[in-house]
């Protein structure tokens, strides 16, 4: 998100990505509460959170059980041929500089391609295997990390950050559970549009000093300082890197290994450069993000990891329905709901059609990101746009090209 966006975007503007959820480097603006330095009369948490917005998926329409493998084979080539025809088209619009994208559904097979431009200033191109920057999407393995970690028994989900941050305001009243679902209270972020180098300890000293958005447990408002929180909880809990956590316990069990987190000290040198006016930026600030969203992949890596982490590969089936359990509307508006770092969105495609993603979106300033599983196509798809070019919407048009043989296969 821009500097000059609202921080409460329109549903539509969520779902087709035009900024989408921004991180740090790009500065997005206050989400709710006070003035800097003020305080709520907050008393004590609410204990199951505000009233929740949408009844969870039906268990029958998330994704089956697939092999590690699933995603090695290829699409019937007509359809493949289709994907990559449409891809293009959409990477030569104007404005457009560069995608990357992949769909697949387990026991059809999965495609993934790149167009466009990595990086306009060299005119190097995007490949199917080019790493971009997920921003938010990001969250979701995050989430999962925490989630491995209660489901092993060394945290719970209504452990109180007052553990790691005594002294972090009313941090006896927010849980781990809260932080997940954006219900803690706690600002966006501490500093926005932060320099190289200032990470997450940093961010979360900072939002210490500012008001809370609302009071633990009582209304849902958006704060990556809450998901910078979790991912340095992981690293507290376990002694060990948050990157590491992730390659081990997600990434590499998705048979994803490519995957990686970025850190000041992992910005790897082909990575998909946003752009602004068609401008390059220089990534550096991605690597203090880590916890809110730090993972960087292509999108094929992206398509295996949201499979796994929604089929039962890495969580048991309780714990995995259970980040839909309790879904909370996002900015007051309908359309987007959020559960334990993942999405449920509803909207209509081109011919009118209710259509149920769980998903999560990702948004910086010059690049736009969506991941998802499509409930009613039963289809994975997954999209970054290192421009203002909608992830959201390049994706919906890739299941409607693809929704023939998906219908076919059915």
């Amino acid at each position: 998100m821009t500097r000059n966006e609202s921080p409460r975007p329109s549903r539509r503007h969520l779902l087709i990505g035009l900024g989408g959820l921004g991180l740090l480097a790009a500065g997005l603006p206050g989400c709710g509460g006070g003035p800097s330095g003020g305080a709520l009369p907050c008393r004590a948490a609410a204990p199951d959170g505000p009233p929740t917005g949408h009844a969870a998926p039906e268990a029958s329409r998330w994704p089956a059980h697939a092999a590690v493998g699933w995603a090695d084979g290829a699409l019937p080539a007509a359809l493949g041929s289709a994907l990559d025809a449409r891809l293009a088209a959409l990477a030569a619009l104007d404005g457009v500089v560069g995608l990357t994208a992949a769909l697949g559904r387990p026991g059809l097979g999965a495609w993934c391609a790149g167009a466009g431009l990595a990086d306009r200033s060299s005119a190097r191109p995007v490949s199917a295997d080019t790493p971009f920057w997920w921003a938010s999407a990001g969250k979701a393995f995050t989430a999962t990390a925490i989630l491995q970690a209660v489901q092993a028994g060394t945290l719970r989900l209504d452990d109180r950050i007052e553990r790691w941050w005594p002294a972090y305001p009313l941090a006896a009243s927010i849980s781990l559970r809260q932080l997940l679902t954006h219900t803690g209270g706690l600002p966006v972020h501490g500093v926005p549009a932060a320099p190289a180098g200032f990470g997450p300890e940093e961010q979360i000293a900072a939002a210490a000093r500012l008001a809370p958005a609302a009071c633990p447990g009582s209304a849902w408002s958006y704060s990556n300082v809450g998901y910078m929180m979790l991912g340095r909880i992981v690293e507290r809990s376990s002694g060990r890197a948050l990157g590491d956590v992730l390659r081990e316990g997600l990434f590499e069990p998705a048979g994803a290994p490519a995957a990686t987190l970025l850190t000041p000290a992992n910005l790897p040198a082909d990575l998909a450069r946003a752009h602004v006016d068609g401008v390059a930026q220089d990534p550096a600030g991605w690597g203090g993000v880590q916890g809110a969203g730090g993972v960087a992949a292509s999108a094929g890596t992206m398509l295996r990891c949201w499979q796994a982490l929604l089929d039962g590969t890495l969580l048991d089936a309780a714990a995995t329905r259970g980040r839909a359990e309790r879904l909370y509307t996002m900015f007051g508006e309908a359309g987007m709901w959020y559960g334990q770092g993942l999405m449920l969105a509803e909207f209509s495609d081109t011919r009118g059609r209710l259509q149920r993603w769980l998903a999560h979106y990702g948004g910086a300033a010059g690049l736009n990101a969506v991941t998802a599983w499509d409930l009613e196509r039963r289809c994975h798809v997954a999209v970054v746009s290192n421009s203002a070019a909608p992830a959201a919407a390049v994706a919906l048009a890739l299941l409607e090209t693809a929704e023939p043989w998906l219908t076919a296969a059915a």
